[in-house]
């Protein structure tokens, strides 16, 4: 007499059996007994073999089964509702130990195991486990690993139930995750992702159409060039002529040559002032002495105000750049290194120490290049350090912060400094002192939740974020404002790269503006499922790369136009990016480490920097390669 059709386990005792002068029992196919004879004797049996006499037998299943189960409304780490279906895959052990605590336990209540009483068993503890697991995990995560890892949180969870049952949990199949809100967000970010390459390719095909329309335009003028070679040679001919037959006269010559009655004008001028006198010539050149100073004024106005100052870290050169030093913010400290020359990465090539300073801990750093000299601003609690050489100078904020928080980004423009705090707002100081701090722009960024990257460009424009919009102000014209629109959520970090504006957001979206069309950004073609901490570019395999710092394992080196990505992989997430041509960098998720690429070998990290406190801002100098 064997197992059930339905059952697990059996309990069987000797006399349940046929015979009337004996008792023998043969172990069936695909099942293991335990026999314990009334002399207190006992044998595990396999299939086949033969036990006789007076005894208790509990039989088991040798083979796996599948022990069903469906929870309903379990939810995501997002808090999205959801239902799972999987099955245990169970086995009963094949030690005396096992068997003895089946009898102990379940075989207590009753001589015969199905799937029900077992359901009853594991059925509480694995719903818990399960729960407590998906909680910490996002939606899109589950889709897409299945319930990997959910196998030892479940073995964790169910060794009283196993052991009671003398089980062993052997893996977690027939896995079926559904949940209807993330697969609506699914498909609308499917319809969103659709649009954009829709978007992306008449753009292309707009682009094209602009190439064959320029080349047609080059072919154009160089047969127009080739023609006016060809008229050139002919008018010298003519000149030649004309200058012999009036007797050697070239300006009688010219003027004669000369078709257009404008050109002949200015020639007879340009003639009669060699006989004028040069206070004759200085006031018939007022009016256009003036028309010139005003339009050199401005190109003046801009050349003064940068006086050169260059942020290397945020320039994109059509030639490759190296490192010169990596700078990280900790506590009340900036570190300078140097991973391509130090024999040991962990020694900083340079100190700076702000703790007998009154600004408060360190919240970020920027480097100016200004007439081959480096300055250092640090952003911090309560206002901006300025470091030149051993001299610091404090920059207080306006109005003093009540938050935990610090200065953003802070950017250069001649003798004015402007920062950003989410608290504060955009604030300017002039560095000579002759006016006091104040913060600007106000009905901007007044009640937003973040004011984010102070930056200038080359021409003057101050660009800097407040909740989901950016915004571009001309520092040459006062009252010139742009704004960039269409970002979705609060934009995290932003950097200005040819004439693109790039930024990401809250979301992990990448979301890029034409200089030219601040109300019609196209979304990049890499998405993040983190906020995007950090955008930096360098130059890699000759072209300029997006550097992007999203949480990921690794950094993402994206080209703008094109999908030749490179991924600089680890074991760590990484925030906060940077790099050179070299090199590129990233700071760990625990801020005590800046993990080192090798930036033409996107393989496994080259080095790492650690450091004793945690980083708070990264910042790579650059300099040309030689």
């Amino acid at each position: 007499m064997g197992l059930q059709e339905r059952a697990k386990a059996y309990l069987l005792r000797s006399s349940e059996l046929r015979g009337i002068f004996s008792k023998e029992l043969k172990v069936p196919e695909s099942t293991r007994a335990y026999v314990v004879w009334d002399d207190g004797s006992s044998k595990i049996l396999r299939a086949g073999e033969l036990a006789s006499g007076e005894f208790q037998a509990i039989l088991t299943r040798a083979l796996p089964f599948e022990l069903p189960f469906m929870f309903h409304n379990v939810l995501s780490q997002e808090g999205y509702e959801g239902a799972v279906s999987c099955s245990l895959e169970l086995c009963f052990g094949d030690q005396q130990l096992d068997f003895e605590a089946l009898r102990s336990h379940l075989l207590a209540r009753t001589p015969e195991i199905e799937n029900k009483l077992l359901e009853v068993h594991f059925a509480e503890q694995s719903e818990r486990a399960l729960r407590r697991w998906l909680a910490t995990r996002k939606a899109a995560d589950v889709y897409r690993d299945g319930p990997a890892g959910l196998l030892e949180v479940l073995a964790d969870a169910l060794k009283q139930q196993l052991f009671e049952a003398g089980m062993l949990l052997q893996d977690v199949v027939a896995w079926k995750y559904s949940c209807e809100t993330f697969e609506r967000i699914r498909v609308k970010e499917a319809e969103a992702l659709a649009q954009v390459e829709d978007a992306r390719r008449e753009e292309s095909a707009r682009d094209e159409a602009n190439r064959l329309k320029k080349d047609n335009i080059l072919k154009a003028l160089q047969y127009e060039r080739e023609v006016d070679d060809q008229v050139l040679s002919k008018k010298v001919a003519q000149f030649e002529n004309l200058r012999e037959k009036l007797g050697g006269d070239e300006n009688r010559a010219m003027i004669a040559l000369l078709e257009d009655d404008q050109a002949k004008r200015e020639l007879i001028e340009r003639l009669v002032e060699r006989e004028m006198t040069p206070e004759q010539i200085r006031a018939r050149k007022v009016e256009e002495i003036e028309a010139r100073f005003q339009k050199q004024y401005q190109a003046l106005l801009k050349a003064v105000a940068s006086r050169g100052a260059v942020d290397t870290d945020a320039l994109v050169c059509s030639q490759r750049m190296l490192t010169r030093r990596v700078l990280v913010v900790l506590g009340k400290q900036i570190l300078a290194f140097d991973p391509t020359t130090n024999l040991d990465p962990d020694v900083p090539k340079e100190r700076y120490d702000f703790r007998n300073h009154s600004l408060g801990y360190l919240r970020s750093i920027r480097a100016y290049r200004r007439e081959g000299n480096d300055e250092l601003y640090a952003g911090a609690q309560r206002g901006i350090y300025r470091v030149i050489g051993e001299q610091v100078t404090e920059f207080p904020f306006p109005r003093l912060p009540q938050g935990k928080g610090g200065t953003n980004s802070v950017a250069v423009f001649g003798d004015q400094l402007y920062a950003t705090h989410s608290e504060v707002g955009l604030c300017v100081w002039d560095t000579r002192g002759l006016t006091p701090p104040r913060t600007v722009w106000q009905d901007l960024t007044r009640g937003r939740d973040s004011v984010r990257g102070a930056f200038v460009d080359g021409m003057g424009n101050l660009y800097f974020s407040a909740g989901n919009q950016i915004f571009r102000s001309n520092l040459v014209k006062d009252d010139d404002l742009t704004t960039f629109n269409g970002a979705r959520q609060a934009i995290t970090a932003f950097l200005v790269v040819d004439q693109s504006l790039v930024a990401g957001d809250k979301s992990g979206r990448i979301m890029i503006w034409k200089l030219s069309d601040p109300n019609s950004p196209r979304q990049f073609r890499v998405l993040k499922p983190n906020p995007i901490y950090m955008l930096k570019s360098a130059m890699l395999r000759g072209l300029p790369h997006l550097l992007i710092g999203a949480k990921d394992y690794g950094v993402t080196a994206a080209v703008l136009d094109g999908d030749r990505d490179i991924e600089f992989r680890c074991q760590e997430p990484i925030r906060w990016v940077g790099g050179a041509s070299d090199m590129i960098y990233g700071v760990d998720r625990t801020g005590y480490r800046v993990i080192c690429w090798a930036g033409q070998k996107p393989g496994g990290p080259a080095a790492s920097i650690r450091v004793a406190d945690a980083i708070q801002d990264l910042y790579v100098i650059k300099e040309p390669a030689a």
